[in-house]
């Protein structure tokens, strides 16, 4: 598989720190939110732009720039001036990686205006750590630097999400919104709120049944059953599910499927290797719940430890087949899946 970015450990904790700040008005001359990671960088300049100011404070206090159509000196020009009947001015620059060089802002670091804050959206990127007004920024103000969530650290990301809305979910709907949305975060918290919804009351839980019915997935033909016919060995499940794929192949791309089946038979492999034998403790160290534990525990009588080390390089193959190296012209996703879903089985 080719190795993604793992995400930062303290990422969420430093973007919950930031927003712990100013949700108790505690804010800094200026903010530089950068990275691959854009829901962070939204979410905090969001809460930047709709909470600081009062509605009608923002009407001569606030100043949404785009970095291609203005440039620093004239970011800092603004910066120190005076807000008009208002504690605060603010100043949020998206698409911050069009300004170019940060020279002028050194100097205004020095001595910032304390009733200005200044916001720099750099999504998808950074800006360059070699400059000295980037240097300068951390003595004064906040930095949070973003990267993608790796796919491991995804179930237990939502998870949190919705535990956070005093909601409960499914181990499994968990897993097919991961499955159907991937990391896009922004996309996983819109459909997540957009569940939470419809939710009944007396049950706040959001079911398998519920994200089938929502995104449009099939709940018998997905990469999750797919999964899961290949931790109970059910040969005929699994082909039936690979024929399925087969027969709608856009909405059925071989690179997904890869990805799940290597996260889960990563975590066999690591189930095998553990001397910890209580449930609830393996779940803590995997991130899965104790149901997923007692998946990987029933696949384990199928697939011993050197067979499924054979399995993950079946799935390095693949991974390679599916971006095209090894392969012909003519070679289909389907055609790698079902190669790959052969070698598993046998």
């Amino acid at each position: 598989m080719a190795k993604q970015a793992r995400y930062k450990t303290d990422t969420v904790a430093e973007a919950n720190r930031i927003l712990t700040d100013l949700k108790a008005r505690r804010f800094k001359p200026i903010y530089l939110l950068c990275g691959d990671e854009p829901f962070y960088i939204d979410l905090i300049s969001n809460y930047i732009e709709n909470n600081v100011l009062t509605e009608d404070e923002r009407e001569f206090n606030q100043t949404i720039l785009y970095g291609a159509d203005t440039n620093i000196d004239n970011v800092v020009t603004m910066a120190r001036q005076y807000p008009m009947m208002a504690e605060y001015q603010v100043i949020i620059v998206k698409e911050a990686q069009s300004l170019g060089k940060l020279d002028s802002l050194q100097k205004y670091l020095k001595q910032p205006t304390l009733t200005t804050i200044i916001v720099l959206c750099y999504k998808h990127g950074k800006p360059d750590g070699r400059q000295k007004a980037v240097q300068a920024i951390p003595s004064v103000g906040e930095v949070l630097e973003t990267v993608k969530i790796d796919d491991s650290l995804l179930p237990r990301w939502v998870d949190a999400q919705i535990s956070q809305r005093n909601i409960k979910a499914q181990p499994e709907a968990v897993e097919l919104l991961v499955e159907f949305i991937g990391n896009d975060l922004s996309s996983l918290i819109h459909t997540i709120d957009k569940l939470a919804i419809i939710l009944p009351k007396e049950a706040p839980e959001i079911t398998a049944q519920m994200v089938s019915e929502y995104t449009g997935i099939s709940r018998e033909y997905n990469n999750f059953e797919l999964k899961s016919a290949l931790a109970r060995h059910d040969i005929l499940k699994a082909n039936t599910i690979i024929e399925n794929f087969a027969k709608n192949p856009k909405a059925n791309s071989a690179i997904p499927t890869i990805a799940t089946l290597f996260y889960f038979f990563s975590n066999l492999l690591a189930y095998q290797s553990m001397r910890e034998s209580d449930s609830y403790a393996v779940a803590r160290q995997l991130g899965m719940s104790t149901k997923g534990v007692s998946e990987l525990a029933a696949a384990s009588r199928f697939y011993p430890i050197a067979k499924t080390m054979r399995i993950i390089s079946y799935l390095r193959q693949a991974d390679a087949q599916s971006k095209g190296f090894g392969t012909t012209p003519s070679t289909t996703d389907n055609d790698i899946l079902r190669e790959l879903i052969f070698k598993i089985l046998h």
